[in-house]
Formats: C-alpha cells, structure tokens, sequence
C-alpha cells in the first residue's frame, strides 16, 4: 500500500513540477513585458510636452502610442494576476504532496 501510495504521487507531482515552471516562464514574460510598455507609455507622456511639431492635440502620435502602450500594460498585468494566483494554486498543491505523509 505505501509503495501505491508514493509511485501514484509520483507522476502527479513531476506532472506539477512541470506545470509550475511553465507559469513561472509565463510569469516573468508578463512581467517584463508590463514594465516596458509602462514606461514606453511614461516615454510617451513626456515626449508630448518636447514635441511642437503637431499642433492638433487629439493627433499627437505620442498620446496615439502612448494610449497604444498603456493598453498593453494594463492587459499585461491583467493577464499576469490571473497566472501568478494559477502558479500559487500549483505550488500549494505540491507543498501538499510533499507534506504528505504516507504509513
């Protein structure tokens, strides 16, 4: 019965193992990504304030990028919210494993 118990766990522990690392991957991907685009978007921001060139406000092409980058920051960090409380989910459920005791 013990040895059961410890090769079925096995399996499903490498099967998380693996798992966790892909969110890790994704995980720090996200993340740098969200701050890049943040501060291409602050880039941007401070770019309308040195650039004269286009007098029509609504036509700037720093507050077109800036717009542009913020919404892949805030999608970006929307996304790595949901995968960092997915990777945590995962890492409780092999703390689990490896605190379970098996007689």
């Amino acid at each position: 019965m013990n040895q059961n118990g410890l090769t079925s766990n096995m399996p499903e522990k490498e099967n998380l193992n693996r798992e966790y690392e892909g969110y890790k991957i994704q995980v720090k991907s996200l993340d740098l990504t969200r701050k890049i685009n943040f501060l291409l978007s602050v880039a941007c921001i401070v770019g309308i304030f040195y650039d004269n060139s286009v007098k029509q406000w609504w036509f700037n092409q720093y507050i077109i990028a800036g717009i542009f980058f913020g919404l892949i920051s805030v999608f970006s960090h929307k996304k790595w919210t949901k995968i960092s409380q997915s990777m945590n989910k995962v890492m409780f459920q092999i703390e689990e494993l490896k605190n379970k005791k098996i007689i």
